[in-house]
């Protein structure tokens, strides 16, 4: 605080004790305007608290950000903040920029595990959450974080005992699920959760795991059940009536889920309620109804911007693309590198006969194909891409897509870049690094374009899975919001997916959103071969075609982000 703060300042920070933060970041932007250079940072640091104790923490995170001098010592803080925002790339980013002497204590270590585990990276989640404990070894998010990252890697050993000591903890059982699953104990995941349904009977993520393994098991008519019996015994709770909807949405049952929702209330008397309707509606090809549900809730709640990212796809659908444009240029103004509004933003210029998308989806200059030179060990490509495919197919566990994944007619295998695993798997992993290196070396680096901006000429994978598609098996149009390169390696393809073919059939597209938008079809095509690679920024919008062969269509496909 100033020697002499200002009457608005005063007033701004009493709203913001009384618990009136709307009012006092009101307050603070006003004494903004006429506060002298120096008065600044504290203000936007009091702009940040403000916001963030209304929710809005990517907003907060850059109220930080103008803090100027300030901006190192709140560093954490807007780490914290951005991590809360679901940008743990950004977090850790943030936390890399600290000079070494900081990078030290509880807070940076724990805030670092957390954005690690949140990205996957299990390994060095483990570490930070170990320098973390050394710190203050009662902290039981960093236990639960490090126990989890054991599990992931099957050192049940170790685990288990940790995830024991919280037993009685939802969120505890919940990621010791996680772990069982991503280790392949998929048996045990389902027994600790229907086990714990029966002490927490109304914990929304519990029964959303349990009912997302249900699903994947080949369960389709019936794997929601137990979480719609749940709703319907507790028909006042939202977080159990909006996820019974969401699930079914995504099994493909509209009408069910819509009828779930309307159940919860009118669409209107929720912003929560009047987005997720929009957003069935619009599947449901009602996108007049659609679009005035999606305004209406933006009316209701301007800054939430998950309502506003439903908003600009279900405007787009109603063929209202400027007013998707300005959802999508305030989404790009807060964080210009976020890869869904950057793809939407696509759409949308798109839509609207901007050619100006095309600086962002320069099909010959970003999508790029590669052919997998031998791995050590192997005299030809073919010899391993057959041994490896035999391998992949004894461990696709499942039978059924993940609900919240873009393939249909098919399962999904969650492959570790972090843990060494299966010994075919990692001499793949090892032969994709010299392509990669190829591709990345070939794009350059431009301040300007949030893709070429990134490029630091070294990289990381983060997250890697195979896919096995079976007749009638195909991708829905999707991105990848956490990757910055994202990739398809083709281990098995149908006989009737060939280039030589005159359909493209099989084939991955480039270009179309999964929302329809009128006369926006895929504009880029690539036939995918055993042994090849296809690498293309993870805002660009791709999808595979279905297929009709009494055949299985294997990948492997992992993100990248820039180190």
């Amino acid at each position: 605080m100033s020697p002499n703060p200002s009457p608005l300042e005063r007033r701004a920070l009493a709203r913001l004790k009384a618990g009136d933060p709307a009012g006092a970041e009101a307050e603070l932007m006003a004494a903004l305007e006429a506060a002298p250079r120096a008065d600044r940072p504290r203000l936007w640091e009091a702009i940040g608290e403000a916001r963030l104790a209304q929710g809005f923490a990517l907003e907060a995170a850059r109220a930080l950000e103008q803090a100027g001098a300030a901006a190192q010592r709140l560093t954490l803080r807007r780490a914290r903040m951005l991590v809360q925002a679901g940008k743990f790339p950004a977090a850790l980013a943030a936390l890399g920029k600290l000079p070494a002497a900081a990078r030290q204590g509880f807070d940076f270590w724990a805030l670092k595990a957390d954005g690690l585990r949140q990205s996957g990276r299990w390994n060095d989640a483990v570490a930070a959450a170990d320098k973390a404990l050394k710190a203050n070894p009662a902290s039981r998010n960093m236990a639960l974080i490090r126990a989890a990252g054991l599990g992931h890697a099957g050192k049940w050993s170790e685990a288990a005992p940790i995830f024991a000591r919280y037993a009685d903890f939802p969120p505890a059982i919940e990621m010791h699920a996680g772990a069982l699953v991503g280790s392949g104990r998929t048996d045990y995941a389902r027994d600790l959760l229907s086990s714990a349904l029966e002490r927490f009977p109304a914990d929304t993520s519990l029964h959303r795991a349990l009912a997302m393994i249900a699903w994947m098991n080949g369960e389709t008519e019936s794997f929601a059940d137990r979480l719609i019996a749940a709703s319907n015994a507790h028909p006042g709770d939202l977080s159990l009536g909006l996820a019974a909807a969401d699930l079914l949405r995504r099994a493909g049952r509209l009408e069910d889920a819509l009828a779930r929702l309307e159940a919860l209330g009118p669409p209107a008397s929720s912003p929560v309620l009047g987005s997720a309707g929009a957003i069935i509606l619009s599947a449901l090809g009602r996108h007049e109804a659609a679009a005035d549900g999606a305004r209406t809730s933006v009316a209701q709640a301007p800054r939430l911007e998950w309502v506003r990212r439903n908003a600009a796809c279900v405007l787009l659908s109603a063929g209202a693309a400027e007013e998707a444009r300005v959802h999508s240029d305030r989404g790009l103004a807060l964080d210009p590198l976020d890869q869904e509004w950057i793809a939407i933003d696509a759409v949308a210029r798109r839509a609207a006969g901007d050619m100006s998308y095309r600086q962002n989806y320069d099909y010959d200059r970003f999508v790029q194909t590669f052919e997998l030179p031998p791995p050590e060990g192997f005299q030809t490509t073919e010899d391993f891409i057959s041994a490896l495919a035999g391998r992949l197919r004894e461990l696709h566990g499942f039978t059924n897509h993940p609900l919240d994944q873009s393939l249909r007619g098919g399962s999904q295998l969650q492959l570790n870049p972090d843990v060494p695993q299966d010994p075919l798997v990692e001499k793949l992993l090892a032969a994709l690094k010299l392509p990669i290196d190829r591709y990345v070396a070939s794009l350059g680096r431009d301040p300007a374009h949030p893709f070429l901006a990134q490029n630091t000429g070294r990289w990381r994978m983060q997250g890697c899975w195979s896919v096995r598609l079976v007749k009638g098996g195909s991708h829905v149009n999707h991105i990848h919001p956490e990757g910055w390169i994202s990739s398809a390696f083709y281990v098995v393809v149908p006989p009737s997916v060939r280039a030589e073919s005159n359909s493209e059939a099989g084939w991955i597209t480039f270009g179309a959103p999964y929302f329809p938008v009128e006369a926006l079809a895929p504009e880029r095509s690539v036939c995918p071969k055993p042994g090849r690679l296809v690498l293309f920024p993870s805002y660009m919008w791709h999808g595979v075609n279905a297929f009709t062969d009494e055949a299985e269509r294997i990948s492997v496909a992992f993100d990248l982000v820039p180190e």
